[in-house]
């Protein structure tokens, strides 16, 4: 049995949907905007959003193999471009509104809370890995109750990398984990993120193939062929 787990959070822990190229969200968001007296049209505010991502992309590969973006900038940068300045509450503020009108759906995986109760009530590290936003990911799993399991959490946002490099596998041993790597397992729905980069940091992991896709690749030590976190419970807590 591990002392230390490490899971992915979206569609391995957490079941979204969003829709950013939904234009009822960008029409609310020009609206939002023009409160603040920063006046883009929907179509204007979503292609310069989606601009300003990928140059903050472009910019970020010249600094790390697997660079991510910050959204919080991303609004930073979408009042610049008009000659604005919002502070960084409330760039997040409108980045999290966003989120909100983005979101088709939000809610726990089955067996979620389960699992990670019992982790916590056999004294074990739980940690949080994810390639995510941090403005978006900590308020939602405050809202769905599993915030209070985490005894660390590494967001790729935060860092501007992403799994499965191996800079931020780093940042969460350099912060959280002083243990044995083989003290840990890996548990992610991403066979490219999450597994690959686990085994290239020399980790044991466990694929969960929530969408049953049968999808091969980067070989790991366990393998949920439906996803199930009862089972991956199971196997890991027997």
């Amino acid at each position: 049995m591990y002392k230390n787990y490490i899971f992915d959070l979206y569609g391995t822990l957490i079941d979204i949907e969003t829709n950013e190229y939904d234009m009822e969200a960008w029409t609310k968001m020009a609206t939002t905007l023009s409160f603040h007296d920063v006046t883009y049209s929907p179509v204007q505010l979503k292609e310069a959003y989606f601009a300003c991502c990928e140059l903050q992309m472009r910019n970020g590969k010249t600094k790390h193999k697997y660079p991510d973006i910050d959204v919080v900038e991303i609004f930073e940068m979408i009042f610049k471009n008009k000659g604005k300045t919002a502070t960084k509450t409330l760039a997040t503020h409108l980045a999290q509104e966003l989120r909100a009108f983005t979101t088709l759906r939000l809610k726990l995986r089955d067996g979620a809370m389960k699992f990670l109760s019992e982790l916590k009530r056999k004294k074990k590290n739980v940690y949080l890995l994810s390639n995510a936003q941090k403005c978006y990911a900590l308020p939602e799993m405050r809202k769905l109750g599993i915030l209070k399991y985490f005894d660390g959490i590494v967001i790729s946002s935060e860092y501007q990398c992403t799994k499965p490099g191996k800079e931020i596998f780093d940042v969460l041993f350099d912060k959280y984990i002083k243990d044995d790597k083989r003290s840990c397992v890996m548990i992610g729905n991403d066979l490219t993120s999450d597994i690959a980069g686990a085994t290239a940091y020399h980790i044991d992991g466990m694929y969960l193939d929530v969408n049953n896709t049968g999808e091969q690749g980067t070989k790991c030590k366990y393998r949920v062929d439906d996803g199930s976190l009862e089972m991956a419970r199971k196997m890991l807590l027997k």
